[in-house]
């Protein structure tokens, strides 16, 4: 498949995604969360104006650690210049055909095009996933960046008997710095750290030859994805009065379930996840 094939491709799927979003997307209400992330995104930009303080912003980011402040931080351009939610809508819309450009692009590096043609139809045509697109929730764009770090992952471990350790160690921290701004945008992939250990396990003992020094070079990733998500984790743990990783969501689904569910009972007044929820929500 020639390269001019794969971009062909690219434009009808584009072409696809704006007709759905504009033809139907834009004309949705905000829908639960959706409606944090334009707050997100509409005190971050008047912050940029000038308007509020940045403690005033950070204090609707923050929002008792209840979400992660990324899809905000992805809508605020458009609101930067705009109140209009169609508008908002559209923006993210347009830029996750960015990150499913780049992510297609990768997959082409390493797979080949007919591959990436197959990836980008099946992900980029798909109803739901295209409709996805331009609401304002951070799995899509989230996912496309979890996809993409870990392409860049394996493309690094790829070099590690031609790139020199500096190249190496640059390319692990990009990849972090990838890696935790997924988390920003969806908070459980902050279990995809471990994920960075196996693929170095596995190119280490996958391969002959590698050395363990430049292996190691790839966990750097996570040092710098934490550095990412700490100043976040800092000011949230602040907000709550405690321990806040990512969100408080985590601590929920912790509670969930590890605790006694009749001492559960005695607190929560049930023991399911929303009866947490409220528990925590009240608090």
């Amino acid at each position: 498949m020639r390269r001019r094939s794969l971009l062909g491709l690219f434009a009808l799927v584009s072409t696809y995604r704006l007709l759905i979003g504009g033809l139907y997307v834009r004309h949705l209400d905000l829908i639960g969360d959706e409606r944090y992330y334009v707050r997100v995104a509409k005190r971050t930009g008047r912050f940029l104006k000038g308007r509020v303080t940045w403690d005033d912003a950070l204090n609707i980011m923050t929002a008792r650690a209840w979400f992660m402040p990324g899809t905000g931080i992805h809508a605020m351009p458009a609101e930067y210049f705009t109140d209009r939610v169609d508008y908002v809508r559209m923006w993210m819309g347009v830029l996750d055909l960015g990150f499913l450009f780049v992510a297609t692009g990768l997959v082409a590096r390493r797979f080949g095009r007919k591959f990436a043609a197959a990836f980008l139809l099946l992900i980029g045509l798909w109803p739901s996933t295209a409709v996805s697109s331009f609401t304002l929730w951070g799995e899509s764009h989230g996912s496309l960046l979890l996809l993409i770090s870990f392409l860049l992952l394996v493309e690094v471990s790829d070099k590690l008997d031609t790139w020199r350790p500096l190249t190496i160690a640059l390319g692990a921290v990009g990849v972090g710095v990838i890696l935790g701004w997924a988390v920003y945008l969806r908070p459980p992939f902050a279990v995809q750290l471990l994920a960075v250990a196996i693929v170095v396990i596995v190119t280490v003992f996958g391969r002959r030859g590698v050395s363990w020094g430049r292996a190691a070079l790839l966990l750097l990733a996570i040092p710098a994805a934490i550095a990412v998500i700490l100043p976040w984790s800092i000011a949230a743990s602040d907000k709550v009065g405690g321990t806040v990783f990512t969100t408080v969501t985590f601590n929920v689904n912790l509670i969930h379930a590890f605790s006694d569910e009749t001492a559960l009972a005695e607190a929560a007044g049930g023991v399911t996840f929303n009866d947490i929820e409220v528990l925590f929500r009240e608090r």
